[in-house]
């Protein structure tokens, strides 16, 4: 029997995924259909643009994957927010934020970063996060101190947490 067909797991996969957490070093080789329009996910609509944003930078929180995730279900898991909340009235998330997460230049990801990273999004309007300007108004995110940043929204959005991955954090 083919192992990765097993009627046993929960769904099918085309190819195998390892379970072995990620190891430092050494090179990653990936094929693309189409060319890369930019390298900036923010400005883009393009999947392979966002591919390969996703393939080498983290979110605020991720889709579980993997041979078990439930293609049906939106399993969300921590990314760069190790946990997430909102608040009585529905309209503010608070994320506390992973602690020594580093960019390329070995400088801290912090929550200024994310504000900075989200209101960039905003001000530009467009490009595959653009949603999230239809959520969150200009200015209505805060870094309440170093590892915590808050999501302020003027009515309630069931989806808000689905389009919070896009946010790709850059240096503020």
């Amino acid at each position: 029997m083919d192992q990765y067909n097993d009627p046993d797991q929960p769904y099918m996969v085309v190819a195998p995924e390892y379970d072995l957490p990620p190891k430092r070093g050494g090179r990653m080789i990936q094929a693309w259909l189409y060319d890369i329009a930019q390298m900036d996910p923010t400005r883009s609509t393009s999947n392979t643009t966002l591919g390969v944003a996703n393939a080498v930078g983290d979110r605020l929180i991720n889709l579980a994957h993997g041979s078990r995730f439930n293609p049906v279900r939106a399993d969300l898991v921590p990314g760069l927010a190790l946990s997430w909340e909102l608040s009585p009235d529905g309209l503010t998330y608070t994320f506390k934020l992973r602690k020594g997460a580093k960019f390329h230049d070995g400088a801290e990801i912090t929550a200024e970063d994310v504000r900075y990273s989200a209101e960039r999004i905003l001000a530009l309007k467009k490009g595959a996060a653009a949603l999230l300007g239809t959520m969150i108004a200009p200015g209505a995110t805060k870094a309440v101190d170093r590892h915590t940043v808050q999501f302020t929204r003027s009515k309630p959005a069931a989806i808000f947490l689905a389009v919070v991955p896009e946010v790709h954090v850059v240096n503020a």
